[in-house]
């Protein structure tokens, strides 16, 4: 499966911002600022055209945003989630240490995704640019499950020597993007965005820096170590 990334070292300085912490609703707020990455090519998997903010007929990244407040990190990506039970994966870089090259021996989390990323024993496994080592992986999922939609989210550790703790964080109520995870993380989506990115290789239909809704979350910085430093973010879906 192709996969879109757009930021795979955006580093969101760990600091208390001046004005009102984000609601996480998938829109996105003022007390962001700038953009720590914006898309440079177009989708794989097809633009959005349902106007719908809770479902989906297309997926992709058009831009990230990320900013620290009361000790808890809000990133907001713009774009859209397909509602297939498409991914949203996010790893995570907060403190020293990690995986630049996933293992194959990770939690068995989200039916064992995340391993399925990583090496098999022959070598291979999803590789990060050079500085980047994981220290945390997220996911982020939708679909019909009968009827409804609903949203379902999974948490890791991904250790430098592999193991580690790892869970299904939670699911949403029906026709709800808004998961509460059991450790603290909040997440929720407007999928209302159709303005495009178009398809892979192709230019787009428009800036992707104009999007202002998307997959937004929060995260305690308890839950990722509690880092001091810069944080960096890999996105994909």
């Amino acid at each position: 499966m192709q996969r879109l990334m757009i930021a795979s070292a955006a580093a969101l300085a760990v600091a208390s911002m001046s004005f009102a912490a984000p609601v996480v609703d998938g829109t996105l707020d003022a007390g962001y600022g700038a953009p720590k990455a914006v898309q440079a090519v177009g989708t794989s998997f097809g633009n959005n055209t349902d106007p719908s903010a809770l479902t989906a007929n297309g997926s992709e990244l058009n831009a990230a945003y990320g900013v620290v407040e009361g000790g808890i990190l809000y990133l907001q990506l713009t774009g859209n989630l397909q509602t297939n039970f498409n991914k949203l994966e996010i790893f995570i870089d907060s403190k020293a240490g990690g995986q630049n090259k996933l293992r194959g021996d990770n939690p068995n989390v989200d039916f064992n995704g995340l391993n399925r990323m990583g090496d098999d024993g022959s070598g291979n496994g999803l590789r990060f640019d050079t500085g980047f080592e994981s220290d945390y992986y997220l996911t982020y999922t939708g679909g019909d499950t009968g009827g409804q939609i609903q949203y379902f989210s999974n948490f890791a550790e991904t250790n430098t020597g592999g193991g580690g703790a790892g869970a299904f964080i939670g699911g949403s109520a029906n026709n709800s993007s808004l998961v509460n995870g059991s450790n603290g993380i909040v997440l929720a989506a407007d999928q209302s965005n159709i303005l495009g990115v178009n398809v892979l290789g192709s230019p787009n239909d428009s800036d992707p820096a104009t999007v202002a809704t998307g997959m937004e979350i929060s995260i305690p910085l308890s839950v990722l170590g509690d880092p001091t430093g810069d944080i960096h973010i890999c996105a994909f879906i």
